[in-house]
């Protein structure tokens, strides 16, 4: 995926989606991101939106309704369900620095 793409689908509403899901489902790959590689994180993010985008298309194409797709949508890329052990989650200023960031990652 070209970097100006992947900035591109930083403006979705799904980036930020799956963002806040990782956070609560996936903390500790999240924060090792942060820390190690936030290029990294941003492309990881960027590429479930193009995956929802072209799960979306796909769909659209069969003549399903856009809210039946959306929810299809939700459940298998951006937020599918919680595992049944919830991890333990970021302290709090952390997870304050990485939304933050999400905010302008550019910044």
């Amino acid at each position: 995926m070209l970097v100006e793409t992947a900035r591109h689908y930083e403006k979705d509403e799904m980036w930020s989606q799956h963002l806040l899901w990782l956070l609560e489902n996936k903390p500790q790959l999240v924060k090792r991101m942060f820390f190690k590689d936030r290029a990294k994180l941003r492309m990881f993010l960027s590429k479930k939106v193009e995956q929802a985008m072209n799960l979306w298309s796909r769909l659209q194409e069969k003549g399903l309704p856009s809210n039946e797709i959306e929810e299809i949508v939700l459940a298998e890329v951006i937020a599918p369900p919680p595992p049944e052990d919830p991890p333990e989650p970021l302290p709090e200023p952390l997870k304050s620095a990485i939304l933050q960031w999400a905010e302008d990652p550019d910044a």
